[in-house]
């Protein structure tokens, strides 16, 4: 079936609405024993969470994307905050997400990576799209970018896209452009 899913690449796993619409995702709370291995062996850093919570959002064609939030609190006391995004096809991994941010440092988001084939299908969009919206919901933040998105390769051209959909803003941070999604208007049902 995976074979068979990447060889679909005319198919997309997601498509934004039309303008002026917002994105609806349903997400489940689920038990961290459900999670796949190919979700739980990325989300799971072995040091233990004071809190964490776990999440599924199911989409077009057996994807499934997984949601991790786990908090503890650092060294300086301040809480330390990780939120994972893979996303699950036919039992496999085809794309991951991370948000961290260590006690009261800056934040940032890891773009991760979209696996061999599934590429420019929506994929990457969706996911950080999803992760957003459970972070804000849940602590409070949107997403940023990395603090140099362009050096780093983190995905600037599906922040441009988001920007142009209103979903984020640019700024110039001492030379660099630094994203960040807008606060919004919940987009997430949770059943």
């Amino acid at each position: 079936m995976l074979e068979l899913l990447r060889k679909k690449k005319g198919e997309n796993f997601y498509t934004a609405p039309p303008e002026g619409e917002a994105d609806v995702f349903v997400k489940e709370t689920v038990p961290f024993e459900s999670l796949p291995d190919a979700a739980s062996d990325t989300m799971d850093e072995g040091r233990p969470a004071d809190e964490a919570h776990a999440f599924i959002v199911r989409g077009p064609m057996g994807l499934s994307t997984y949601v991790v939030l786990k908090t503890w609190n650092a060294e300086d006391g301040a809480p330390s905050r990780h939120a994972y995004a893979v996303d699950v096809v036919d039992g496999k991994r085809v794309g991951d997400t991370s948000y961290n941010v260590f006690g009261n440092e800056l934040a940032s988001t890891h773009m991760g990576t979209t696996a061999q084939g599934f590429e420019r299908r929506g994929l990457g969009e969706r996911r950080i799209i999803i992760l957003n919206d459970i972070v804000e919901e849940a602590w409070g933040r949107t997403l940023p970018s990395a603090s140099n998105v362009s050096a780093s390769g983190g995905g600037e051209g599906l922040w441009k896209k988001l920007v142009k959909r209103k979903l984020a803003t640019a700024t110039s941070v001492y030379g660099s452009t630094r994203y960040e999604f807008i606060p919004t208007d919940e987009r997430i049902e949770t059943v």
